[in-house]
């Protein structure tokens, strides 16, 4: 997978995200433009390349302790319990 102008774009990257890349030199290679992203203290700009070069099956199948696998288990097994006990606002017992 290569960081391209046609990735950054068809992905919606924000201005400040795609003029950085330019900035830097247009670095295709994934792995050097995560690096220079934690250098310069973008992790957030990391992380959304990750996301975005990762396939399908891969983003579900994250370690338990990731945010997003915690709400989706969450809302799979969780509240679904809750509603059916009737309570009033479930979102906020959790």
């Amino acid at each position: 997978m290569e960081i391209t102008k046609k990735f950054l774009i068809d992905n919606h990257a924000c201005e400040s995200g795609y003029q950085w890349w330019l900035d830097h030199g247009n670095p295709s290679d994934v792995i050097q433009t995560l690096r220079k992203l934690t250098e310069d203290n973008h992790n957030n700009w990391a992380n959304w390349v990750i996301v975005r070069i990762m396939a399908h099956e891969q983003k579900y199948n994250m370690p338990f302790s990731q945010p997003n696998r915690l709400s989706i288990f969450l809302r799979r097994n969780i509240l679904p319990t809750i509603d059916r006990v009737k309570q009033s606002r479930p979102q906020k017992i959790i």
